[in-house]
């Protein structure tokens, strides 16, 4: 569906949405499910560009290997790098993600993910906003979760969408995903994005928090309903 999708776009669109493709796996232990997407997800994006040779994709993947090959010096010359491995290297980084509750298995995921996308010459994937310790089960997933639970404590008194919610944190999210990892320092950049966008994301992970403890606590969700919260 997303490759129909991006062949009914306009070549730069569809560049633009090449990676705009999501796969999760919320309790994925050491990621050997989301390796696999990497893998498939490789092939059917590779055998479009072979059909669709975009040349804003083209371009990305060529300033990759021109980093990499640079990093090698005079190693390059015994080392081969293919759009393929590239490919992989970005799936990773803008279309897989993954939760696990198991702090070691998320360690893990990434050290999976690290191994089986290497691409010689280049920086490790900054992989900490795609591969997260969480619990699957307990928490609210969507806007409309959030907007309904609010709803059952104050109607009518928070106008609840993704924009009161994320706010802030979607410009630093949306530089977060076009972020390459080229080398090391677009790496640190990812990392001071990802920071910038979590602190913009706090009042909301608060507000969840709450909500969440509200189902399992009675009092609390007394409280909320009286308007007996402060602070």
């Amino acid at each position: 569906a997303h490759l129909e999708r991006l062949r009914g776009m306009e070549e730069d669109a569809a560049a633009e949405a090449f990676f705009d493709f999501r796969v999760a796996d919320i309790a994925m232990g050491s990621g050997h499910f989301l390796v696999a997407a990497v893998d498939r997800i490789e092939r059917r994006l590779s055998q479009f560009l072979a059909e669709n040779p975009l040349p804003a994709v083209r371009d990305e993947l060529a300033r990759l290997r021109a980093s990499a090959l640079s990093a090698l010096g005079d190693a390059a010359e015994a080392v081969v790098i293919e759009d393929t491995q590239l490919l992989r290297l970005q799936i990773a980084r803008r279309c897989i993600y993954g939760v696990d509750i198991n702090p070691p298995a998320v360690q893990l995921a990434r050290v999976s993910l690290w191994i089986h996308t290497f691409v010689p010459g280049l920086a490790l994937s900054f992989l900490d906003h795609n591969l997260v310790e969480g619990n699957s089960l307990v928490g609210i997933a969507t806007i409309d979760e959030a907007r309904e639970e609010l709803n059952r404590y104050a109607p009518n008194l928070f106008t609840t969408t993704a924009e009161s919610l994320l706010g802030a944190a979607r410009e630093p999210l949306e530089r977060l995903a076009r972020i390459t990892d080229a080398d090391a320092r677009e790496v640190e950049s990812a990392r001071r994005v990802l920071a910038q966008a979590q602190t913009a994301i706090n009042p909301t992970r608060a507000l969840f928090d709450v909500l969440t403890a509200a189902r399992m606590d009675a009092e609390l969700a007394a409280k909320l309903r009286t308007g007996g919260m402060s602070g």
